[in-house]
């Protein structure tokens, strides 16, 4: 959890707004308004009575989920989330209808794309 929280600080400037006693659960908060919510998989199961869960990892396929950024500067952000530690899976490319997206894992394994809206 220490290493989730301090590289979405560092990459996001994210903060967290709750850290459980127990280092198992902590909520990012993002901006202007919303959160990100982190647990480890056998505290998450404990709320999930009966339900099963999938670690991802960075080693593993990544899950059909994705934790999205936009950003007015595509290339500057995906350069200091990949120098921050993440695995670049896209690099950033113009989309058909005119945006941009990069894709990366995160130290978790999880797919974060970063995009940037058409300026048009």
């Amino acid at each position: 959890m220490a290493a989730t929280k301090a590289f979405y600080k560092r990459v996001f400037d994210m903060e967290p707004s709750f850290e459980s006693p127990t280092g198992r659960f902590m909520i990012m908060k993002t901006q202007p308004e919303g959160a990100i919510a982190f647990g480890l998989r056998p505290f998450v199961e404990t709320h999930m009575v009966g339900q099963k869960t999938v670690a991802a990892t960075p080693q593993t396929t990544p899950l059909a989920v994705e934790i999205c950024f936009t950003t007015d500067n595509l290339e500057a952000l995906f350069k200091k989330v990949v120098s921050a530690g993440a695995s670049p899976v896209v690099e950033p490319k113009r989309l058909p209808w005119g945006d941009w997206c990069a894709y990366v894992k995160d130290n978790n394994g999880l797919f974060i794309e970063l995009t940037q809206p058409d300026a048009a």
